[in-house]
């Protein structure tokens, strides 16, 4: 089986001068106002972190920008999330310092006092009903499960008061299970909604956490309920809408992106098949690929830009982890596409590749590192061409 896509020279010189280009304006900024790994400067790191691999040079950035952190962090620049702040941080760190030293203490680098901090944090979001991963409880919840299993059971407290939370709010009508989030409605969507909380029970269950509530139960029962969102594939274009019928109202196809619609969807289906056993869910899940994999102009997929999160990087991103799971020639084929055509918005805008990130609201294109939706992210997918042994799309739970 086919292990990688085929790329032309020329393309790998493309890739690589992009990557350059990426790394250069990483540099050159002198601050950045987040630390967040999803948005700020935990990003920017992961990325040189993965990119010195390829290019020696870069690694000595990787420690400055890690001593650059803990010294904002020093000087009161605390958040909790696991897009903006320490939750997300402590995993990038811990990630990157695991890779560098084999003997490397998990979560060594953390104060106590910061992780009873989380702890609360935590429990904030679960009095205000946020469940969210990204800017919620769940995120938060993979740093403690993170923690978990690298023996600290001090957090056994966490996580099974987050269990507790998902198990007391859940909504059951027969055999399905559903979450309202803040704004009292249902959201289906792999960024803020049930299949992110789906993948965290899924890393809890295999785990093998030890929890009072029915985790097994949790996680079947909300699958049941996403299964219940379909839409007609051939007549409104996609599987899935954004968030839920519920949100809707008419019913409208969703974009081919990370954040939103059909992709999250077929990962949380088939990772979840994976860990139960489930051929309905994984055939599902087939089908859900299968017919992404066919939508490629701006009108079926509304990609504008150039991200990961609902941009042609993240697209690229999804499909090619799934060629290299299953050899799927047509998962390659829409990897390829997506590839291509994340090379061509850097090549509108060579020279600050503001292509990277468009808000539809201003219908304006804004220039970014991050790596949600910047050039970080961005260039951490286009070095799955060159070395596809990384690991770090789980941050995305891809």
């Amino acid at each position: 089986m086919e292990t990688t896509i085929r790329i032309e020279e020329d393309r790998k010189s493309k890739i690589e001068k992009v990557l350059l280009t990426i790394a250069r304006d990483i540099i050159k900024k002198s601050t950045s106002s987040s630390l967040g790994l999803l948005s700020g400067k935990m990003g920017e790191t992961l990325f040189l972190h993965e990119y010195s691999k390829h290019n020696k040079d870069y690694e000595g950035y990787v420690a400055q920008n890690i001593d650059d952190i803990f010294e904002s962090v020093e000087n009161g620049n605390v958040f909790h999330t696991y897009c903006n702040g320490l939750a997300g941080m402590c995993l990038g760190i811990n990630y990157i310092e695991s890779e560098r030293d084999p003997e490397h203490e998990s979560f060594g680098f953390v104060d106590p006092q910061i992780h009873e901090w989380l702890h609360g944090q935590l429990q904030h979001c679960i009095e205000e009903n946020d469940y969210d991963f990204l800017h919620g409880a769940v995120g938060i919840g993979f740093y403690f499960l993170e923690r978990y299993k690298a023996g600290d059971f001090q957090s056994e407290k966490s996580l099974e008061s987050l269990l507790k939370f998902l198990n007391d709010s859940e909504i059951r009508n027969q055999d399905t299970i559903k979450w309202k989030n803040t704004e009292g409605i249902v959201n289906i969507s792999l960024s803020h909604g049930m299949s992110s909380i789906i993948l965290f029970l899924v890393e809890v269950y295999k785990s093998d956490f030890q929890s009072r509530y029915d985790i097994a139960g949790l996680i079947e029962g909300a699958v049941n309920f996403v299964l219940t969102q379909e839409i007609d594939p051939e007549k409104y274009g996609s599987y899935y809408p954004s968030a839920s019928l519920q949100v809707e109202g008419q019913i409208y196809k969703s974009r081919l992106a990370w954040c939103y619609g059909d992709l999250g969807v077929a990962i949380m289906l088939r990772k979840a098949s994976e860990t139960f056993n489930q051929p309905l869910w994984k055939e599902k899940s087939a089908a859900i690929f299968q017919h992404a994999a066919t939508r490629r102009n701006k009108n079926e997929t509304t990609v504008m830009d150039a991200g990961l999160c609902h941009g042609s990087a993240g697209v690229f991103l999804i499909f090619y982890k799934e060629f290299l799971k299953t050899g799927h020639t047509l998962y390659a084929e829409a990897a390829q596409l997506w590839l291509n055509k994340t090379l061509e918005f850097y090549d509108e805008d060579p020279l600050h590749f503001s292509r990277v990130s468009y808000n539809s609201t201003t219908n304006a294109y804004t220039e970014s590192s991050c790596l949600l939706d910047g050039t970080s992210g961005v260039g951490l997918a286009l070095l799955l061409v060159l070395q596809n042994k990384s690991d770090w799309s789980k941050f995305l739970l891809v």
